[in-house]
């Protein structure tokens, strides 16, 4: 019995709330709200906040078949979702606790929470605590998980509910940049225009290209370390080494390499990213590292491909030590630089090789300053597209034009000095 005809024969309770939702776009709708006893729902498996987890948990154990109420699959779930964001859970309990449910979520009727699962877990925790029964008010939408065409809809009502209507949640920058690469690219349920659009356009097309772009760098390290199997599986990888950040700072220049030297310099870069995360404490180390790399070597086609002669050999090594011997995780891979004789050998190589380079770099960049803060003012501006400017309010244009005019006047000033 689904939850709509429980609800028809009053096992279920209608309360007097409305909940306006779309799931089209443009397509408002109000919708009554039930009060749904716990034991009758389940977590989505599907959730983009909590898909890396669930693969990373896949790597040691069976697929999990949902269960609904008090099941071991809830369990692990509602584990998953609590330690995605300890203090804001913790947050949301202590608000539940004092003023009750604020916001409807959404199911499907099978129990499937496809909004508001965070409320769910608050509200199962509630529950434990006190042995009081507590209920999930949500709206039961009619659309099927195993339909392609339902699919998509709970998908775009998802980014909706998450990101264009309230933004509510702050995804972890891996998480958000697997869902938009897994929606696009891999599950093909949207096209970039279509995501953004249920994103509530906050979000521009090129950050979405940005993100599958960063996507494809963690897909080739997740090979370069882990090869075998299918690498989208192995993208909790990426999460717990906090690949983001420095493959963000190395992504646009790395897009612009010549074809015929680009996966020579990328399978480079991808072997300093990996030393850089030897040991290291502090999680913005890699991404200065990396800005390093690329201000004084990457930037430049004749150091980059010095770059790659010198450390190529040493860089293969490293590819050959992972084919023989995978890593599934980030403690086997800190294990590796202090286990492995010739893995040590050949990153601390590669380590100083490139070191000596910044560094010779650095010096001959002190007297090109002129030059390379050019590049660098080029490149920031290449970046923007016409979409940027379409969040800025009136008085941030009018801000953004007195800008572009000082802009344009010290460029005429410099030009005469020159």
């Amino acid at each position: 019995m689904n939850l709509l005809e429980r609800a028809n024969v009053g096992e279920i309770k209608k309360t007097e709330r409305i909940h306006k939702i779309s799931i089209d776009a443009n397509n408002n709708k109000n919708y009554p709200v039930y009060q749904i006893p716990l034991e009758y729902l389940y977590y989505n498996n599907q959730n983009g906040r909590i898909n890396t987890a669930y693969r990373k948990y896949l790597s040691n154990h069976d697929v999990l078949t949902p269960e609904l109420g008090n099941s071991d699959y809830n369990d692990i779930f509602e584990d998953f979702i609590y330690k995605s964001s300890k203090k804001d859970m913790d947050n949301t309990i202590k608000s539940m606790r004092r003023r009750g449910q604020d916001v409807p979520g959404v199911v499907l009727p099978d129990g499937r929470v496809i909004d508001g699962n965070r409320r769910l877990t608050a509200l199962r925790k509630i529950q434990k605590e006190s042995n009081k029964t507590m209920y999930f008010e949500a709206v039961i939408l009619e659309l099927d998980v195993n339909s392609k065409y339902d699919q998509k809809k709970i998908k775009g009502l998802e980014l909706y509910l998450q990101h264009g209507m309230e933004g509510r949640v702050n995804y972890d920058p891996i998480d958000r940049i697997f869902d938009v690469y897994n929606t696009i690219v891999v599950e093909q349920l949207m096209t970039v225009e279509e995501y953004r659009e249920a994103y509530g356009e906050r979000i521009s097309k090129q950050s979405i290209d940005k993100s599958i772009g960063v996507a494809n760098l963690i897909i080739r390290f997740v090979n370069m370390i882990s090869p075998g199997g299918n690498a989208i599986d192995k993208f909790y990888l990426a999460k717990d080494l906090k690949l983001d950040g420095p493959l963000e700072e190395v992504y646009s220049v790395l897009k612009k390499i010549d074809e015929d030297t680009k996966d020579e310099i990328i399978d480079s870069t991808l072997a300093y990213l990996l030393i850089t995360k030897n040991n290291n404490n502090n999680d913005n180390e890699p991404t200065k590292a990396m800005r390093k790399l690329k201000k004084y070597i990457l930037n430049n086609k004749e150091v980059s491909n010095r770059f790659v002669n010198i450390v190529d050999k040493h860089v293969d090594d490293i590819y050959d030590s992972f084919t023989s011997n995978p890593v599934e995780n980030s403690n086997e891979l800190k294990l590796r630089f202090t286990t492995d004789n010739n893995f040590i050998d050949s990153t601390n190589k590669i380590k100083k090789s490139t070191e000596e380079i910044i560094k010779k770099e650095e010096k001959n960049k002190e007297r090109l300053k002129a030059i390379f803060s050019f590049y660098e003012a080029i490149e920031l501006l290449e970046d923007l597209s016409e979409e940027d400017f379409d969040y800025l309010d009136d008085k941030e244009l009018i801000e953004l034009k007195g800008l572009a005019s000082k802009l344009s006047d010290e460029l005429y000033r410099i030009k005469r000095i020159i």
